[in-house]
């Protein structure tokens, strides 16, 4: 992996331009790898909201797309191929994905030929395979984001001008490679063998030039190589292809991702000391005119953006210098861009390597210009992002994103691979090798490590959004509208609902929009008061009779004295609502006869049709199922679709369970307010639910639907349903497991029945640093409200900002919102982390922590219950921390 024949010289880089039919196959096992590896549970995440934005994007026309991200943060490129990909392929979640496992794959290969071509085929295997089991760039090949693409096109753009780079400096006929000891390498159908010094090189043109190679020509990119000095051909030919490619590159790379210009600037910086270092004037000159072509080629864009300028991010706090650093390195080594502090041994492997092949690198002058591309990695990514971030008054001020340094992540694995094979050769032959070996194994574990229990461990789908528009799409009717409580994840809405706003985002005329029932969405950016709820619905409600409202649990954050929820009981009923983990699904109607379940909207076709009489005068029409594969702690949903005879629903009821193979079973509820008395003649749409608790083994279960009997509840009928492999993402825990044991109830709904603190709640904390807490909860029976947990430090002084005692706190749904309550099975233990930062200024003295629970909506806490059932506080006082 590490080295081959042609470059096994101690101390020495052949750049190996010639055929290597073992390279060539392990380059194509790698690639196959990184394929199963992106393709591997490809749609088994939920689409998050810049994967919906997206999405939405692409459905626009191309001329409104470009409109549209003019607006917006990013070029339009990879949403115009979005756009394309989507018409042929479709919009679920592997398919749109695919587009960017697509060139995440690709650049695989290609970074195995920038290896191979100029530092060895063994450089460009170890590279290669580093980037192909990488977390971070697998994570990114995952999404629906251009982030993929603009890692292709930069690479790309840097094989392009290596190549020329190489031609221009060396002079070197692009068939002939610099070998061992300064020899040439002619390509083609032949072995590799090096030709002796006194072969004559063969013309562009395919002809003998007549010279024979003389005097030794150092290339400031390349080992030493013995040609003619220079050769006239090189002379004579401009590469204007070459330039052309490149310029087409770098013009597509700014129109996918405006960050690709930090990768433009590393190549300038290079192909600037290479010139100079050899007197390359034709060099700078050929790369000016590429850039001024690139340029040219965007400066339609920076019209539009002129022309169409938006409103952009508001400025934010910079981010902290050391962080940025150390988010660098932890995610372009082992993948990983949180809990980094976990990772930080295991990054130091890789830093010494690098700290390896900067000392090494720069003895030999030989190829100084290829180190300094490479050390530019190392230091101006992370310097310019800290700028960058820096508020500025009269520019735009980006927000820090770790993905932003995927565009580098490619140079980087090649500065490894590189100093693995330095550290090869440094040493005899019979251990250097086996070292460097050694080192590249561990790396490659340390990275597999990463991605099988950070990145993969937390990819499963939850089931939230995709039910909630299933649910309004088969009851909507043409009365009807969509409220969005507040409007934050729209994107994601549409993704699954499919519908557009009357009143944002388009310069259509309303008779343009699509035919959907028409969504709206009370502002997530400002505060609700009393005229605002009016003039928001007012105009709703005059014209629709129904409405359905997704109130989430960040309503209360925009309408904490809750306007919208009084306006809308005093002009409509509620019909019935349903829980989806921290969001509720409400429908409130002014018409007669409107239920909850029916009727069905025309044309409503269930997600797996099927046509089954389980007992005489019932029929199943069919059901939806979001989940295939679900992990400890979601909810398994199932909608089911009905068609009843008269009276049938007084003899029989239906039952669901989830069972595995052995015959245990999971009984599933039903979700929402189903009609007293099912409908004659008229489809029905159910929804049951089932938790998936710890204490269920992972594997294979299948949904069973049972009839019974309402005398006697004998089992009539019974039907197989759809499968769902649970997957086991947290195991039991025994309650002897706990640090420190508490007996608080809440509510008579949970108890909280320990924790554990880092540091050590009795010990001290200084100001700038953070608190760990760990809470147990215990959830005494089925919960039809997502709570919300608080955990505070609590001062003797009130803080001089908040005018409170509370100087950090931490609000959240279970599990930074993966584990709702409702989701929570009676008797489960779940673990719960949260983290408190002290403020720089924080006084000294003693401080307390607080921990409860209360309703987000409401801002009702649960009552501590005593041992006789009274309530006797809101709040769990844990203990005390002293701050220093």
């Amino acid at each position: 992996m590490l080295a081959s024949k042609s470059d096994s010289l101690p101390r020495r880089f052949a750049t190996a331009r010639s055929y290597t039919p073992r390279g060539s196959w392990a380059a194509l096992v790698l690639t196959l790898l990184a394929f199963g590896l992106r393709a591997y549970l490809l749609p088994d995440k939920a689409v998050w909201y810049d994967e919906a934005i997206s999405a939405w994007t692409a459905r626009l026309p191309l001329a409104d797309i470009a409109l549209y991200q003019a607006r917006a943060v990013h070029p339009p490129l990879h949403y115009w191929l979005l756009h394309l990909w989507g018409g042929l392929a479709g919009e679920s979640e592997y398919a749109l994905r695919f587009l960017s496992l697509a060139f995440g794959v690709m650049t695989v290969p290609l970074l195995y030929q920038i290896g191979r071509r100029f530092l060895g085929p063994g450089v460009g295997l170890t590279a290669s395979l580093l980037l192909a089991v990488s977390a971070f760039h697998i994570s990114w090949s995952q999404q629906v984001r251009m982030y993929s693409l603009a890692t292709f096109l930069g690479a790309l753009s840097v094989y392009l001008l290596l190549r020329i780079v190489c031609r221009e400096s060396v002079g070197a006929d692009p068939r002939v490679g610099p070998g061992p000891r300064g020899g040439a390498v002619k390509q083609g159908a032949h072995t590799g063998a090096p030709l002796p010094a006194s072969s004559p090189l063969p013309s562009p043109r395919g002809r003998g030039s007549g010279r024979r190679v003389g005097a030794r020509h150092a290339s400031p990119l390349l080992p030493e190589v013995e040609n003619a000095a220079p050769l006239q051909w090189a002379l004579d030919c401009p590469h204007l292809k070459a330039w052309a490619a490149y310029a087409a590159v770098n013009a597509l790379a700014l129109y996918t991702l405006y960050l690709t210009g930090i990768v433009l600037m590393l190549e300038a910086a290079m192909v600037l000391l290479v010139a100079l270092a050899g007197r390359r004037l034709r060099l700078l000159l050929g790369w000016g005119a590429s850039a001024a072509a690139t340029l040219v080629a965007w400066l339609p864009w920076l019209y539009l953006m002129k022309t169409n300028a938006g409103t952009r991010s508001p400025i934010a706090p910079p981010y902290e210098f050391s962080l940025i650093w150390r988010i660098y390195y932890t995610i372009l080594s082992v993948g990983v861009d949180i809990n980094i502090d976990r990772y930080a041994v295991a990054v130091l492997p890789f830093l010494a390597l690098a700290a390896f092949w900067l000392f090494g690198v720069w003895r030999d002058p030989r190829r100084r210009a290829m180190a300094w591309l490479l050390s530019l990695v190392l230091v101006v990514p992370p310097a310019l992002v800290y700028v960058m971030s820096l508020p500025k008054t009269m520019f735009y001020t980006p927000a820090v994103h770790a993905r932003y340094f995927i565009l580098f992540l490619p140079l980087y694995l090649l500065l490894l691979a590189w100093s693995l094979a330095m550290l090869g050769r440094s040493f005899p032959r019979r251990w250097g090798l086996p070292l460097a070996g050694a080192i590249g194994a561990l790396l490659v574990g340390i990275t597999v490590y990463a991605l099988v229990t950070d990145y993969y461990a937390g990819r499963y789908l939850d089931d939230d959004w995709q039910s909630i528009a299933a649910t309004v799409r088969a009851h909507r009717m043409s009365e009807d509208a969509v409220l969005l409580y507040p409007d934050q994840d729209w994107p994601i809405f549409l993704y699954h609902y499919r519908g557009r706003a009357l009143y944002q985002y388009s310069d259509r005329p309303e008779a343009d929009l699509l035919a959907d029932p028409p969504w709206y969405g009370v502002p997530y950016a400002t505060k609700v008061t009393a005229e605002g709820a009016d003039h928001l619905l007012s105009p709703i409600a005059a014209s629709k009779s129904a409405l359905w409202v997704v109130e989430s649990v960040k309503a209360l954050d925009v309408d904490p004295e809750g306007q919208i929820g009084a306006w809308l009981r005093a002009n409509y009923r509620i019909v019935g609502k349903q829980a989806f983990g921290d969001k509720t699904l409400i429908l409130y109607s002014r018409a007669g006869g409107r239920d909850y379940g029916w009727p069905l909207a025309p044309r409503t076709q269930p997600a797996r049709p099927l046509l089954v009489q389980p007992v005489p005068g019932l029929s199943l029409l069919g059901y939806d199922q979001p989940l295939h594969r679900a992990a400890t702690g979601a909810v398994a949903r199932v909608g089911l679709y009905w068609q009843a005879e008269p009276g049938v629903g007084e003899r029989y009821r239906i039952g669901l369970r989830l069972a595995d193979g052995e015959g245990d079973s999971t009984a599933a509820r039903p979700a929402g307010e189903a009609p007293a008395d099912w409908p004659a003649n008229a489809p029905l749409r159910e929804t049951y639910e089932a938790t998936i608790t710890s204490q269920m083994p992972g594997g294979r279960y299948r949904w069973l639907l049972e009839v019974r009997e309402r005398r006697g509840d004998a089992i009539v009928a019974s039907l197989p349903l759809g499968d769902v492999e649970v997957v086991r993402t947290r195991q039991p825990l025994l309650e002897s497991a706990i640090p420190h044991p508490l007996q608080a109830n809440l509510g008579g709904e949970v108890q909280l029945l320990g924790y554990d603190a880092a540091p050590e709640l009795g010990a001290g904390v200084s100001p700038g640093g953070h608190l760990n807490i760990t809470l147990y909860w215990r959830g005494q029976q089925a919960m039809e409200r997502s709570y919300t947990v608080f955990v505070q430090l609590v001062g003797k002084k009130e803080h001089p900002q908040r005018h409170n005692p509370v100087w950090a706190q931490q609000d959240s749904v279970p599990g930074d919102g993966t584990l709702p309550t409702t989701g929570w099975a009676p008797g489960e233990i779940v673990v719960d982390h949260y983290t408190l930062t002290i403020e720089d200024g924080t006084e000294p003295g003693d401080y307390a922590i607080y921990v409860g629970m209360y309703d987000r909506a409401t801002g009702e806490r649960l009552s501590v219950l005593d041992a006789s059932g009274q309530a006797v506080d809101n709040k769990v006082v844990l203990g005390e921390i002293a701050v220093r």
